[in-house]
């Protein structure tokens, strides 16, 4: 920030301070769910005899509202999973309830629907990949196969729990 002469000194801290966003995570959610996205990447790295970090959650939406996520290893589809499972995978099986998988199933889809509208996309040409690391998660995006973007898995969160 550089001073400007003319303009008094709290005016020119309080113009600043409207430009600041804090984002703050009061419950830990970010770091919860990239623990039990860990978790759940490094068993089933271990059920496929691979690497954790080679392990991704796919997730798409057909025009018709269906919600699809798989598991792969890289590229290679090892097996489609259920909304239960992407329960387990954000809470680590903390609760599968049926309003807990109610409001993921939702927060998943409006998501998916929310990035599709903002970038004018097909929904059936749009995929989600989740990837994990040792430190954090992050969604990439695909349009028909080719890579547009990345996330933070907390954008994904904030839809889940609003």
């Amino acid at each position: 920030m550089i001073l400007k002469k003319g303009k008094g000194l709290g005016k020119q801290l309080k113009d600043f301070a409207k430009d600041i966003v804090v984002d703050i995570d009061p419950f830990g959610l970010e770091k919860l769910v990239v623990e039990q996205a860990r978790t759940f990447a490094l068993v089933e790295s271990k059920r496929y005899n691979c690497d954790t970090n080679s392990i991704n959650i796919c997730i798409d939406k057909t025009n018709t509202g269906i919600i699809n996520c798989a598991i792969y290893q890289e590229d290679q589809l090892l097996r489609k999973i259920t909304i239960s499972e992407m329960v387990q995978f954000f809470t680590g099986g903390v609760s599968s309830d049926t309003d807990t998988e109610s409001k993921i199933k939702e927060g998943v889809s409006s998501y998916i629907q929310d990035y599709a509208e903002k970038w004018k996309l097909d929904l059936e040409d749009l995929t989600f990949k989740i990837f994990t690391s040792e430190q954090s998660a992050q969604i990439n995006c695909f349009f028909r196969g080719g890579k547009i973007g990345e996330r933070p898995i907390k954008t994904l969160i904030k839809h889940i729990t609003r």
